[in-house]
């Protein structure tokens, strides 16, 4: 353990010194393909000594200077610093530290993918965070976090479903079941109501339809109304 100690310091030192380089080679435009090199690099490195502040502070910089799918690298990152953890760290009170802080880490992105609505890329997110949660000695907030996986990866197959169906629907706008499900899901999943409305008027679900044809026409005298409703109905269906 402390030769592998040794050799993830070794590493941090020479990402440290890599990462001055970067700075550097930025400021000249014509060094892009090499400076997206260096990043790569020493990304690399970073991922492999485990320690994330640094790692991910290059990230941050790679971000900015290239068009790159930064979240998905960070999630590439998580995902193999919590296989490799209990390999460099066999102390168990040293590896439920490093699992607390690489916890507390990912929470930032667990929320940005699901605010980007990148909900298989959230639900990515949420699994590496929970077993994190689990590893640093934290179930209660585990079993939170399996909660919000689930979510993401509900959210996901509901998109797919709902892309489908909105290819179906320009073909064939008389379909009130699908009509339902792509009006729930922009209503009451992304809260996207403009759009779901139009969806509810004509679907399947006769109050919904019903008080989405009112809330299409809505006036500002009436938006206390179509509140009520939407909340009797909202009780009526909980």
């Amino acid at each position: 353990e402390s030769a592998k100690s040794k050799l993830a310091l070794e590493k941090l030192q020479a990402l440290k010194k890599v990462s001055e380089g970067i700075h550097k080679l930025a400021e000249i435009e014509d060094e892009a393909p090499m400076l997206y090199a260096i990043y790569d690099v020493s990304i690399s490195i970073g991922k492999q000594s485990c320690y994330a502040d640094d790692t991910l502070k290059i990230v941050d910089e790679f971000e900015k200077q290239f068009a790159i799918d930064a979240l998905e690298m960070r999630y590439e990152l998580f995902e193999y610093w919590l296989d490799q953890l209990p390999t460099i760290m066999r102390n168990t009170v040293d590896r439920k530290a490093s699992f607390g802080r690489l916890s507390a880490t990912i929470q930032p992105y667990v929320k940005s993918a699901s605010k980007q609505k990148r909900w298989e890329l959230a639900g990515r997110f949420a699994e590496v965070s929970r077993r994190l949660m689990v590893g640093s000695g934290d179930r209660d907030s585990g079993i939170q976090m399996s909660k919000t996986a689930a979510l993401m990866n509900k959210l996901a197959e509901d998109e797919i479903i709902v892309k489908r169906y909105l290819q179906e629907l320009k073909a064939d706008p008389n379909q009130p079941d699908k009509n339902l499900a792509v009006g729930t899901y922009y209503c009451f999943s992304l809260e996207d109501w403009d759009y779901g409305l139009p969806f509810l008027k004509t679907s399947s679900s006769e109050k919904l339809s019903q008080v989405a044809e009112m809330d299409l026409r809505s006036t500002v005298e009436s938006y206390v109304e179509v509140g009520d409703s939407w909340w009797e109905l909202r009780d009526k269906t909980e």
